[in-house]
């Protein structure tokens, strides 16, 4: 009877390392395999001065293609899309450490955000552009909103930090969410 239950058993391993894994996001990918070192360095900018962490590259070229090989990310085109949805999955993690640190839950975050994701997934394709802006201007207030942050500041110009973070913050969850892509990372085949 044990033989016959460690035959079952062994069985099974097999199956499941025979079995494909389940594909990766490829902006986790992507930012999973770049420098520990300089990813903590960039969310620790975000927790300290938004502008900083915007205007900041420790990332290399050689970095990114490093971590673009391990996750099997080629073609110029594909590469662009998950190189966009990275910058906004770094966007979202470090606006989510500030925003964590001043009292939200990620919870709350992921509650709030499917009220307000149609509206600006669609115009993550057009940031820059006056109608983007306005978009994501209003999803950030319908996000504070949903989230509790009164409406004084809400409305308070310039913008306070918790509105800039989370302005941030629904920026780029939205250029994750339109650009991602499933890949073939470490372990997975798709």
């Amino acid at each position: 009877m044990r033989n016959l239950f460690l035959a079952g058993a062994g069985a099974i391993v097999l199956l499941a390392l025979a079995s494909p894994a389940a594909a990766a996001s490829g902006a986790a990918c992507l930012w999973d395999n770049l420098p520990s070192d300089k990813r903590e360095r960039t969310l620790e900018t975000y927790s300290t001065d938004l502008d900083a962490a915007f205007e900041l590259s420790l990332f290399t070229d050689a970095d990114f293609d490093a971590a673009a090989r391990t996750c099997k990310i080629s073609g110029q085109e594909r590469t662009l899309k998950v190189a966009t949805a990275m910058a906004g999955l770094e966007v979202e993690r470090g606006s989510t450490r500030w925003l964590l640190a001043y009292g939200f839950t990620q919870e709350k975050l992921d509650a709030a955000w499917p009220k307000v994701s149609e509206r600006v997934v669609g115009a993550a394709g057009r940031v820059g552009t006056p109608a983007a802006d306005d978009a994501f201007d209003k999803a950030t207030r319908r996000f504070a909103q949903l989230l509790g942050v009164s409406g004084e500041l809400r409305k308070q110009q310039p913008r306070p930090p918790v509105m800039q973070y989370l302005f941030s913050y629904v920026m780029g969850r939205a250029l994750r969410e339109a650009n991602d892509i499933d890949v073939a990372g470490p372990g997975n085949q798709i």
